[in-house]
């Protein structure tokens, strides 16, 4: 029989990740008390005993996302057979998780952040970001090329607005980074890129998984 404290784990557990499925599908404004109980198949009462409150509760679910996403970007990357295909197959994998209709990760993180940031919550995300900032720090200063850091910033600051544009106008992804890699000054991707997404293996760390 489960002790007091493996219950209490096994139900935050399952919190958690009806809270990220609701995150990943819903978005914040869909991160209610009740959605998330009712995905998770227990009482609205259930929450306030295990979590603090719902915003602790949305933190963790935000986490556990960006957790397998990072994962998902650096085995994509992982895979390319030059540092320069590895920076565009992890952009592109930021590129079309945002295109997603029902896993849009990149615009639920700007939802997440712009939430926090009214709510003086900056600090509980932070550290989500900057280990995705840190993927692409490391893929470009893996190339050689000078100031990557700065680079990687400015990469990743552009990948949310080709997500956007992509959407509003139709943009072919391949013409966006093609335009990108103008503006930072590296090779644009070859067509080895899109084969690697393809043969990329979905992550499994957790139910309702992400996947390219």
């Amino acid at each position: 029989m489960a002790t007091t404290r493996e219950d209490r784990a096994a139900k935050r557990e399952l919190l958690v990740t009806a809270a990220a499925d609701v995150l990943r599908t819903e978005g914040v404004a869909g991160c209610t008390v009740r959605s998330i109980a009712a995905r998770a198949g227990l009482s609205k009462s259930t929450i306030h005993y295990y979590l603090e409150d719902i915003d602790e509760l949305v933190d963790m679910a935000f986490t556990r996302l960006m957790d397998q996403f990072v994962e998902l970007m650096e085995r994509t990357a992982a895979s390319a057979t030059n540092p320069f295909d590895a920076v565009w197959a992890a952009a592109e994998v930021y590129v079309r998780m945002g295109r997603s209709r029902d896993r849009r990760i990149p615009l639920m993180t700007f939802e997440v952040l712009v939430t926090a940031s009214r709510t003086n919550r900056l600090h509980t995300v932070r550290p989500v970001m900057d280990n995705i900032g840190a993927v692409f720090r490391r893929l470009l200063g893996s190339t050689g090329i000078d100031h990557s850091r700065q680079t990687a910033d400015v990469l990743l600051a552009t990948l949310i607005g080709i997500i956007v544009r992509a959407e509003i106008q139709n943009v072919p992804l391949d013409k966006a980074f093609r335009e990108l890699a103008e503006v930072i000054h590296v090779p644009p991707p070859s067509a080895a890129v899109g084969r690697l997404l393809r043969r990329a293996p979905p992550t499994r760390p957790t139910p309702q998984p992400i996947t390219a």
